[in-house]
């Protein structure tokens, strides 16, 4: 945990950690102690390492993932914050857990769906899209209930990340799920970053979802003040799904995107000039 906060610090405190891992025999000692004690370890010390795994940016070993699974077990002790953040770390690492474990993990969700908070919820999506994990309609139905319910109260990093799960799951949200999403939007949309601006309406357009008229509205004003940090990939993502949902823009948005697209254009790749 240590080493996980340390690396978490800086992109240069990352590399050093890896670093360090790399060229010492810290892992491997480290490895055999949990190896040995793991069978006794709660959720909440299972939990623990995974993330650690997943803030460090190191692949967990066969040896380790095995262990792990073993007593995790049905995850019948594991409760809403454990089970998220687990779920949350093997998708960070691009883990796909084994079938027996998305079985528990449905099960467990459905005892402890009523403690998911919005951070659970939004990291659970955004997991299964990471992964490729397609839950059924019943569960996409109870994640859909309990999002309605509590998003008056999202943040912007947790309603982007929301969206762009579904996106990737290609589970068409209900207009109960699009109206409270919204909403919360409409009041809080000076929160949002370039980035997650940029990742919802990627969403809605890959959803084939065309937002409210307020929406877009709100979101062409914030695209505008949020300018300047924009990057390339931003900027293609945008107009990409703008094009997608047959939206029109207006002369100035169209006027000040290119402007902002020549300054970073020897920045982007083939990928966004394609988008572009």
């Amino acid at each position: 945990r240590v080493l996980a906060a340390f690396a978490t610090a800086s992109y240069e405190h990352a590399a050093a950690v890896k670093q360090f891992l790399k060229y010492t025999e810290f892992e491997s000692q480290w490895l055999d102690h949990v190896i040995q004690d793991i069978k006794e370890a709660n959720d909440h010390t299972l939990t623990n390492i995974i993330y650690s795994h997943a803030l460090i940016g190191i692949f967990p070993s066969q040896k380790l993932l095995k262990a792990w699974y073993k007593v995790a077990g049905d995850l019948s002790t594991f409760q809403s914050h454990a089970l998220s953040l687990s779920l949350w770390s093997l998708a960070k690492l691009y883990v796909r857990p084994p079938e027996s474990f998305i079985r528990s993990w449905y099960i467990a969700f459905r005892r402890e769906a009523s403690n998911f908070d919005e951070r659970g919820l939004a990291n659970m999506v955004w997991s299964f899209g990471k992964l490729g994990i397609q839950p059924s309609a019943e569960f996409l139905a109870l994640t859909g209930e309990l999002f309605e319910r509590s998003a008056f109260a999202w943040h912007s990093q947790a309603l982007s990340n929301f969206l762009w799960g579904l996106a990737k799951l290609q589970a068409q949200p209900n207009v109960n799920v699009v109206r409270a999403w919204s909403n919360r939007f409409l009041e809080i949309s000076a929160e949002f970053t370039s980035r997650e601006l940029s990742i919802s309406l990627w969403s809605f357009a890959t959803l084939d979802v065309v937002p409210p008229r307020q929406v877009l509205k709100a979101w062409a004003a914030q695209f505008e003040k949020k300018l300047s940090s924009f990057d390339s990939q931003n900027l293609a993502n945008s107009i990409w799904a703008i094009a997608k949902l047959n939206i029109q823009p207006t002369e100035s948005f169209l006027e000040i995107w290119t402007q902002k697209f020549m300054q970073v254009m020897k920045r982007t790749n083939d990928q966004e000039l394609s988008n572009a």
